[in-house]
């Protein structure tokens, strides 16, 4: 699990979704901003109901892209906020796969160095 200083707040998560650029792959969709700011990358993970219907496999869910996302994390610019969201296909993949993915939409987003 990333550290709470690493993750989007609810304070924020609004405007994020007004004002970011989205992604899309099969597995996932990616609202990303660029803050311009000089501190650390957020990121966030949202799973529907319609995605997964019990609140503990959804939360199993974001915890596997938290922990994706840890290995990339030093390869990644500050002053971005990431939120994904995840598609029922996501559900099957496995760690590495999950990885991968969500290194080809950061790319595609501009988010990687």
């Amino acid at each position: 699990m990333l550290p709470k200083e690493k993750r989007v707040n609810r304070a924020i998560f609004k405007d994020i979704l007004e004002k970011s650029k989205t992604f899309h792959s099969s597995y996932f969709s990616l609202r990303c901003f660029d803050s311009r700011k000089t501190e650390k990358s957020r990121f966030s993970f949202v799973v529907s109901k319609k995605v997964e219907n019990k609140a503990t496999k959804r939360n199993i869910l974001k915890r596997r892209g938290y922990n994706s996302i840890k290995p990339i994390y030093k390869n990644i610019k500050p002053g971005f906020y990431c939120v994904f969201f995840l598609k029922k296909e996501a559900r099957g993949l496995k760690s590495k796969d999950f990885e991968g993915e969500m290194g080809y939409l950061l790319k595609k987003a501009g988010v990687l160095i």
